[in-house]
């Protein structure tokens, strides 16, 4: 038991790489500029138990992900843009779904909301790094690990 954490976060990654729409897909929050084009991370955000989900036996646990879609605002044309990140988020939501068991059959992405918190959702915004602004949209990916943590009296 334990959550597997580098296969997680390598199924995550591996859709954004089978995309074809990424210039680049990290498995860590990027600390200098991105560079141009397409750029997808993926990085923790939390763990905790999933609520109502676990047994007498052992816990399970949700694995909440950050996978962020990055491309440089000044870039042009601007109408581009959000068109470009949107079909990007689009692609990912879809291939999570197509594979929200990531692979496994004791874990898989809440794509609904059935444990607490949220479900998959993408939001977004702007992130300056490196003195250059970006347009973002994170998406937030729970995923649920079936029996990850025993259980003792």
């Amino acid at each position: 038991m334990a959550i597997g954490s580098q296969d997680l976060m390598d199924r995550l990654a591996s859709h954004a790489m089978a995309s074809g729409l990424f210039d680049r897909v990290n498995q860590h929050e990027p600390k200098s500029k991105p560079g141009r084009g397409l750029t997808c991370a993926v990085w923790i955000d939390r763990i905790e138990p999933a609520s109502g989900r676990s047994g007498l036996t052992a816990t399970d646990a949700r694995v909440v992900f950050n996978v962020r879609v990055y491309t440089n605002m000044l870039q042009q044309p601007q109408d581009a843009i959000d068109p470009n990140v949107m079909n990007a988020v689009d692609l990912l939501f879809e291939a999570y779904s197509n594979d929200f068991q990531l692979g496994g059959t004791d874990r898989w992405i809440d794509l609904m909301g059935a444990t607490q918190g949220h479900p998959l959702f993408a939001q977004s915004g702007y992130i300056n790094i490196d003195n250059m602004v970006y347009r973002v949209m994170t998406l937030t990916v729970p995923a649920i690990v079936e029996n990850a943590w025993p259980q003792a009296a």
